[in-house]
Formats: C-alpha cells, sequence, structure tokens
C-alpha cells in the first residue's frame, strides 16, 4: 500500500487535515502534543535518541529530516540531557513549525497541494488540500478493517490509532458512524496489548505525554 511508505508522522499529519479545503482539523493543546509526540516515536525507533535515567539523550547524530534535526538542536541547546515531560512541553511550544516541516515533506511527494490566499491584501495564509486522495483513503481503510475485525495491529498503526485518540480526532477522521467503533477498539488494545508487541520506550512516551498534558491544563486553569 501507498500509505504504507509514507513515516508514521507523516500518516498523522495526513488524517489530521480537512482533506477537501485543507485545514487542521483542530490545533488544540492535545494536538500540539500529538505532533511532538509522533516525532519522538519515530526518533525513539530510529534510536536517535535513548532515553536515559529519564532523560533524553542524542545516540546518534548525523544528518536526518528537518523535524529530527529542529530537536536535536533543541536538545543541544539544554546544558544537561532535558527531561522527557519537560522537552515535550518545551517542544509543544514549537509545534506550529514541527507540523508545518511535515506538510511541506507531504507537498513534496505531490500528496498534498498548497494554496494561497490574500485577506485584504495584508494577511497571508495557507492550506494544504489532498492532492492525491489514494494514500488517506487506503489508509483510513485499512484502520478501520483493524477495528471493524478487531485484527491485531503492527506496532506503528497501534501507535497511529492511539494518537488519533489522544487528539479527539477519531470523529473527524472516521465519521460518527465509525466513532463508537473505533474507540472500543482502541481502548480494547490500551487494556490488553499482551498479544502483540509494545516497546518500553513508546508506553514511557504515552505516560510522559499524558502528564505534561495535564500539568499544562492545570497549570493554565
Amino acid at each position: 500500500m501507498f500509505h504504507d511508505k509514507l513515516s508514521l508522522k507523516e500518516r498523522f499529519v495526513l488524517l489530521s487535515l480537512d482533506n477537501i479545503r485543507g485545514y487542521r482539523l483542530t490545533n488544540s493543546i492535545a494536538m500540539q502534543m500529538g505532533v511532538v509526540g509522533v516525532i519522538l516515536y519515530e526518533m525513539f525507533e530510529k534510536n536517535i535518541i535513548v532515553l536515559s535515567d529519564d532523560r533524553i539523550v542524542i545516540e546518534k547524530d548525523f544528518p536526518t529530516d528537518t523535524s529530527f534535526e529542529f530537536v536535536k538542536n533543541h536538545i543541544k541547546n539544554h546544558s544537561h540531557p532535558p527531561r522527557l515531560e519537560s522537552l515535550i512541553k518545551e517542544l509543544r511550544l514549537h509545534s506550529h513549525k514541527l507540523f508545518s516541516t511535515i506538510v511541506k515533506s507531504l507537498v513534496t511527494k505531490e500528496i498534498l497541494l498548497v494554496v494561497k490566499k490574500n485577506i485584504f491584501g495584508i494577511f497571508a495564509t495557507k492550506r494544504f488540500p489532498t492532492r492525491y486522495k489514494i494514500p488517506e483513503l487506503r489508509l483510513k481503510k485499512f484502520l478501520l478493517i483493524l477495528a471493524k475485525e478487531n485484527r491485531i495491529p503492527d506496532e506503528e498503526s497501534y501507535v497511529l490509532l492511539r494518537f488519533i485518540n489522544q487528539c479527539n480526532l477519531i470523529l473527524p477522521v472516521f465519521g460518527l458512524k465509525n466513532k463508537k467503533t473505533v474507540k472500543k477498539y482502541i481502548d480494547l488494545l490500551k487494556k490488553d496489548n499482551g498479544s502483540f508487541v509494545v516497546n518500553k520506550h513508546e508506553l514511557i512516551l504515552f505516560e510522559a505525554i499524558k502528564k505534561a498534558s495535564l500539568s499544562l491544563l492545570v497549570s493554565l486553569a
């Protein structure tokens, strides 16, 4: 499938855009955390960063894509390796920039279009409607089949569904008709993941995102 050629972060961003109008479905705190989370997940998977005593350390420092480079440079700016929860909070403030780098990658792959518009001749805005819809449609269909047939997912599909749920994207992505089915499936996976492999850093990452989100919401209350 074509969507298999997309990275996890590209699949996540693709699903988080309105495929017709090209606007973000949400820019909530949860969504900002989600953008940071999928990037950190990929960096863990590629062994670019590792967790050492609850602190993030760069393991492999070689040229990578723009979003990874941004995160690495941010880590390097710390006098000491940052704690995971603190890093997530800090990177959330740059989530728009990180989101834009992933969108740019999808534009380069000719999956998204760039539509520019000037408002009153002063403010320039951009939106990114889907140019080539097949990858997104296949991805949605694939994830729906997993949910409807209660199949054991591969690790990346599990992570993608977790982030979709965390960012409150189930309804806009899968529609009202499938919302309950997909939510039930994700909840079951979270309770019983013994039937498939879940890496330790993955569980730690989700827990850190949860704590960072709660901490931020409390501070804003």
